[in-house]
């Protein structure tokens, strides 16, 4: 089973722990992804709020208005379960869900 595009070549990112913080990795991983020339959406996630680069953060995934191709979690390893939103997404042919891609609430 060949891997998913969206792992190698997403077209928007959200940075789950995305901080205002310089000296948080967070921070480095955010600001690089915005600054580096990716060509996609880059989405900060931060239940605090804030701002980077112009860039407001979301205080959970499924504040984002828009579709997530690829999470990166930079938060600590027991709330990464608590940051994966609900089962969603779209459905195959077998009825399962496809987590890879996640949905935000634009309403």
């Amino acid at each position: 089973m060949p891997l998913p595009k969206e792992l190698f070549q997403p077209n928007s990112v959200a940075v789950l722990g995305a901080s205002r913080n310089p000296g948080k990795v967070g921070f480095s991983v955010f600001t690089n992804l915005v600054t580096s020339g990716f060509p996609g959406e880059v989405y900060g996630v931060n239940p605090a709020g804030g701002e980077v680069l112009g860039r407001s953060f979301h205080r959970d995934i499924g504040a984002i208005p828009g579709v997530v191709d690829l999470g990166v979690f930079v938060i600590p390893p027991p709330a990464v379960i608590e940051a994966i939103p609900p089962p969603g997404g779209e459905r195959d042919e077998g009825g399962n869900r496809d987590l890879r891609r996640v949905q935000g609430d634009r309403g």
